[in-house]
């Protein structure tokens, strides 16, 4: 397995990847994944939760694709998920402290 490391690598390079090439952002996973991310964040910045079910009226995606999203950030280790067993979509998703480095990044990439 990968090191978390070169997990956060790969995804910052498609996300660098995604901005380069000038896919429409609401068509692609990357996209989707960093929308995602945001949108957890965000919350957490204010002291709010997210769980599975508000995050596609939140990012304004699918609900599907919100959750494919969740699942494929899940898989690299950048978000975690208490899950909630009667109630899989009241499960709380929190992103790691990797991912919170990443959208920092990100950020900073953004003012320059």
């Amino acid at each position: 397995m990968p090191s978390i490391g070169a997990r956060t690598a790969a995804l910052l390079n498609r996300i660098a990847r995604l901005r380069r090439s000038g896919h429409h952002p609401e068509k692609t996973l990357d996209a989707d994944l960093l929308l995602v991310a945001q949108a957890i964040h965000s919350r957490a910045l204010v002291g709010e939760i997210t769980t599975l079910r508000q995050l596609h009226t939140i990012t304004g995606l699918s609900q599907r694709a919100a959750l494919k999203a969740v699942a494929e950030l899940e898989q690299t280790e950048m978000l975690v998920i208490d899950r909630e067993g009667h109630d899989p979509l009241g499960s709380v998703a929190t992103l790691t402290d990797a991912m919170r480095t990443n959208l920092k990044i990100i950020d900073g990439s953004k003012a320059a």
